[in-house]
């Protein structure tokens, strides 16, 4: 699928550039550790180009359409970008500009030895999501890549008390 009709105004968009593709992540050597690659299947849910509405439906947003533009670069910057635990199982990152935050949420998983990112939602951080803000705990990317490569549990973090 590479276009997305938006059934309110007629109009088609140009969604190619949220085609499924492998971004090739690498590890670099530190100390005893060696090099590490990771060949990994990324996916994009319409959650990254639609809002739900009143009705709860999900509907074309043409804000999150543009910015979704910048997710297959995002992706594939996530060795070098600042990851976080939710507390659930996913993960965000965060692409912060002067005014404004963009969260990336994800989720990665192993399925016949082979790993895979699907990009569950991205949206700009606004006021009327304040009070959803997950909890965070910093993670490395290459720690997430690594445990569900090797089948080695991911913990949340813990609640404070």
């Amino acid at each position: 699928m590479n276009f997305y009709h938006d059934n309110t105004t007629g109009k088609k968009y140009d969604i190619g550039h949220l085609r499924r593709h492998v971004v090739e992540y690498v590890q670099e050597a530190a100390g005893e550790n060696p090099e590490r690659r990771y060949s990994v299947e990324v996916s994009y849910s319409n959650h990254c180009y639609t809002e739900r509405n009143d009705a709860g439906e999900r509907s074309f947003d043409i804000a999150r359409y543009e910015q979704s533009k910048t997710l297959p670069d995002i992706m594939a910057e996530l060795m070098t970008r600042e990851c976080h635990h939710t507390g659930k199982t996913n993960f965000v990152t965060l692409d912060i500009d002067e005014d404004r935050i963009y969260e990336v949420y994800f989720e990665v998983f192993k399925r016949k030895k082979k790993l895979y990112i699907r990009v569950q939602s991205a949206y700009i951080r606004d006021k009327s999501r304040m009070s959803s803000q997950p909890r965070r705990a910093k993670i490395k990317f290459s720690t997430i890549l690594f445990n569900m490569l090797h089948d080695k549990p991911i913990h949340p973090p813990q609640q404070k008390k």
